[in-house]
């Protein structure tokens, strides 16, 4: 099963140096340590890449990882599949970054664009979400109740929007009022509240004012 992306964005680096940052898998854990936290390749092609992967995505209650094996087959700057072949999410999750030229965009300020997918991501969503009570033994990983399970979501994909802010969009700031949002690309970035913890650790929040998808700007003063 695949789903349509979990978000998409615009970006300053070209085709090509998107297709190389995104397909440079191993990097992962250096880039995504939140909930990347090991991958140890087991085969690798010219043009496929196989690996064991150790996830830091809630899954239930008790679980608060994944081991996983997974399989990405490239095609050169425009295209990275993959699919989970052993744990959980196998024979399930089969997905995609797509990366789009330049000559496909509309703004021509941008130079490429990608529709973006992450396993951690698609581990929240497949098999259905907002499960309560196992039907089959294959899908016990998956028992977390509606509020955490979108509660997580939100934060992994913001969480995954900010990493690539900087090397993607060549973007120092973090969101800020009518920026356009990243999900929808029709709406723009709305403030609508602040969070503070111990003086230390603040949150901003926006909201888009088309499609309603939230983010954060998370920062730690000391």
């Amino acid at each position: 099963m695949s789903s349509d992306c979990h978000f998409s964005r615009l970006l300053t680096v070209t085709q090509s140096e998107a297709y190389q940052y995104f397909s440079d898998i191993e990097k992962y854990p250096e880039r995504y340590p939140q909930y990347y936290q090991t991958i140890d390749v087991v085969e690798r092609t010219d043009n496929s890449l196989t690996a064991k992967m150790f996830l830091n995505v809630n899954l239930s209650i008790e679980e608060d990882h994944a081991n996983i094996i997974a399989k990405f087959t490239f095609k050169p700057e425009t295209e990275i599949r993959y699919e989970v072949t052993s744990g959980p999410g196998q024979g399930i999750i089969k997905n995609a970054i797509i990366i789009r030229g330049q000559d496909t965009l509309g703004d021509k300020a941008y130079k490429s664009a990608v529709e973006m997918n992450h396993i951690p991501l698609d581990l929240l969503c497949y098999p259905p979400p907002y499960m309560y009570e196992p039907e089959d033994e294959k899908y016990k990983d998956y028992i977390i109740s509606p509020g955490e399970r979108l509660g997580e979501y939100q934060k992994m994909l913001t969480y995954f929007m900010e990493q690539d802010l900087v090397p993607l969009e060549k973007k120092g700031k973090r969101f800020e009022i009518d920026d356009l949002c990243n999900k929808c690309k029709k709406g723009h970035l709305q403030f609508y509240g602040k969070k503070e913890e111990y003086d230390i650790r603040k949150e901003v929040y926006f909201r888009c004012d088309y499609c309603g998808s939230e983010f954060s700007n998370k920062r730690v003063d000391l």
